[in-house]
């Protein structure tokens, strides 16, 4: 082989030489034929001709005799370099078939190149690109583990006449190949996974596929591989971005549509809460004046019996008149309709008309109503005195009657730049289960629903709002069941 390879470069530098001094020495001729007088300059002339042209006939020689003289012949080292050079240049499928077709073929002068990948859920070899085979894109053949485990397994190019000759000559994989005019197939693995094949067909000067051949596709092999199995997961992660992208659209897009259709329900309850609650109010507060009269004596004197049940329906009354009251705060509050005026005020003096208020409820309950009255007048705070009197009635209202024994102390005090509210009382308790969800709409504890039946999970919702409107915080903590509560909110001082 070493001869051959010194007697193809002797017969190209010849060749080139020969090409080369011939004109040159006819131009130094006809140079000392009609200018017998010049001087040396003719020769410097021909020297700057002669090296250049030189090199250049040198790499004409050189591919002309690589492709019909000396076919067998290449530098597979070269072409083992400038592969790898391309293969690590891109991660493209096309692009790499096209640097292993333009360095293969034009090294081993085959007819036909074709790539073929592998489908192991459909066990089959699909077509990717074809170069110079008579056959359609989309044909297929079916995959045979025989000749994966006795052949491809090894990560070596085997030609077909080998496999013609073995035995497994029969199966119908070696005659799909060998009809389809394949010489040489070279199977690409990744860790015993074959990944695809590439086939060549017979060689431009009909010699065979000799070992250095084998030699070169074999380490090849092992860098198309890799290079395709990288240029494969690339391409599946940009179709699953696409993809993804896609469905978060479609996703994005129907929760558009779907949160347009939930604004559009709730301006419509909103709407109808506003309208049922106004047109409630009315005949409540008639139902009131007339019980109030009643039981003033207004019509004259009752039996106990009378007045008893009149008590009862004055205070049925009175809870729907706080549920239409709450139900027009929160449709005021969601339609950003609800009005506040503020002033500055003491907290404590409102805190304390409210404890007031209630301490004969709580002492009709048994129960003890401890207002620990600030050692020191507390700073003002800017607020609308009656919704925060209603926060502060609420929430000891809860705790009253959510407490079957025991006291609830209420106390204020300064915490930094705010005014800190507190209720603790010795009740049932809340478990963490219901903390989460304390402060939403239509949302009550599972167990004291059960005590207290007329509940509406409305209260503490409307405080949060109105809490909030001012700049400042609401929260409840809890040790558990049986273990009592503490309700907290904050009020910025006024500045």
């Amino acid at each position: 082989m070493d001869i051959r390879l010194v007697f193809r470069q002797s017969t190209v530098f010849l060749s080139s030489l020969f090409a080369t001094v011939i004109p040159v020495f006819t131009l130094r001729y006809l140079v000392e034929l009609y200018l017998p007088t010049a001087l040396y300059w003719p020769e410097v002339v021909m020297l700057v001709i002669a090296a250049s042209l030189f090199p250049v006939l040198k790499e004409k020689f050189s591919r002309f005799a690589n492709r019909y003289l000396f076919t067998s012949l290449y530098d597979s080292k070269f072409v083992i370099r400038e592969l790898t050079t391309a293969l690590s240049a891109t991660l493209e499928t096309k692009r790499i078939y096209q640097s292993v077709t333009d360095s293969l073929v034009d090294a081993l002068h085959s007819k036909s190149i074709s790539f073929w990948q592998h489908v192991p859920e459909k066990n089959n070899y699909v077509l990717d690109l074809n170069k110079g085979l008579s056959l359609k894109n989309q044909f297929k053949i079916r995959a045979s583990k025989n000749i994966f485990n006795n052949y491809f397994i090894f990560s070596k190019a085997v030609s077909i006449e080998e496999l013609k000759s073995g035995p497994l000559k029969n199966l119908a994989f070696i005659k799909d190949f060998a009809a389809a005019g394949i010489e040489v197939i070279v199977p690409l693995l990744i860790k015993d996974k074959l990944i695809g094949l590439i086939c060549f067909g017979p060689k431009l000067s009909g010699d065979i596929y000799n070992n250095e051949d084998f030699d070169l596709l074999h380490v090849i092999s092992a860098q198309v591989a890799i290079a395709l199995e990288n240029a494969f997961l690339y391409e599946e992660t940009k179709q699953f971005n696409l993809k993804l992208s896609d469905e978060i659209d479609k996703a994005t897009k129907d929760l558009r549509a779907a949160n347009e259709e939930l604004k559009n329900l709730d301006r419509a309850k909103s709407e109808f809460i506003s309208i049922a609650s106004h047109q409630l109010r009315t005949p409540l507060t008639v139902i009131k004046g007339y019980g109030s009269m009643m039981l003033e004596g207004s019509f004259g004197a009752m039996t106990p019996a009378i007045n008893e049940n009149i008590k009862k329906i004055y205070d049925s009354n009175e809870r729907l008149i706080a549920l239409v009251e709450d139900l027009l705060n929160i449709s005021r509050i969601e339609s950003g309709k609800l009005q506040f005026n503020f002033e500055a005020c003491q907290l404590e003096d409102i805190i304390s008309s409210v404890v007031e208020e209630l301490t004969v409820p709580a002492a009709n309950k048994g129960l003890k109503l401890i207002w620990q009255t600030p050692a020191e007048k507390l700073p003002a705070v800017n607020i609308d005195k009656g919704k925060i009197r209603q926060v502060a009635i609420n929430i000891i209202d809860n705790a009253i009657k959510y407490t079957p024994k025991g006291s609830i102390e209420v106390n204020l005090k300064l915490d930094g730049d705010q005014i800190l509210f507190s209720s603790v009382d010795t009740g049932l308790g809340i478990s963490h289960d219901d903390l989460v969800n304390l402060f939403k709409k239509f949302s009550r504890g599972e167990h004291v629903s059960l005590l207290h039946t007329e509940g509406t999970g409305l209260g503490l919702y409307v405080g949060k709002m109105m809490i909030e409107a001012h700049k400042g915080r609401i929260w409840a903590e809890s040790a558990g069941i049986d273990n009592g509560s503490q309700f907290y909110f904050t009020l910025p001082i006024a500045k």
